[in-house]
């Protein structure tokens, strides 16, 4: 974890029928109206490309373990769990990409399904936080990570667009100095 999320203030849970607003450096993740958490403006963990990557892959097994279960109990339609499984394997694919350059990152037409997605987590961990009174160490690592992710998709980031001109510029630079390709 970044030494900026030791550092900075933590977050705080919001529910729909609270007043409290975001302060000028803060962002409200989801939009008003819904369960939200309350963080500072860019996410504590914003860098932490490895954890952001584990915390996408960790969200998709949970899914891929838990959604049989719970369309055969009938607490989930086949469709809906058919398209979040696709948006978080998207997002894995993204993060695939983004920290070593492997393979492609996923279609760009899965943008809002991806993000729609995160705020849908994003809501349950508000809500979860809501009925417990706040978060445990691990509920707020985890918010944190989740908003990471969803910040990294807002229009005009251009992570995967930056990520793949970092990885260029790595290989032509072990090209020039005559390293392996994948060192």
């Amino acid at each position: 974890m970044s030494a900026a999320f030791a550092s900075r203030p933590t977050g705080r849970w919001s529910s729909p029928a609270s007043s409290e607003a975001a302060a000028p450096d803060e962002r409200r993740w989801p939009a008003e109206g819904r369960p939200a958490i309350i963080l500072p403006e860019p996410p504590p963990a914003w860098r932490d490309f490895e954890e952001l990557r584990n915390q996408a892959q960790a969200m998709l097994d949970s899914r891929r373990q838990s959604f049989p279960q719970r369309i055969a109990a009938g607490k989930l339609c086949p469709d809906e769990a058919a398209r979040e499984l696709r948006a978080f394997s998207d997002l894995v694919r993204d993060w695939e990409f983004i920290c070593d350059g492997e393979g492609q990152p996923a279609d760009t037409g899965s943008e809002q399904l991806r993000r729609d997605a995160l705020d849908q987590a994003i809501e349950r961990i508000a809500a979860y936080a809501a009925q417990h009174g706040g978060f445990s160490e691990q509920l707020e690592v985890q918010a944190h990570r989740v908003i990471a992710l969803r910040w990294h998709l807002e229009p005009g980031r251009r992570t995967i667009a930056r990520a793949r001109l970092t990885h260029e510029l790595r290989a032509e630079a072990r090209a020039t100095k005559g390293e392996p390709a994948r060192a």
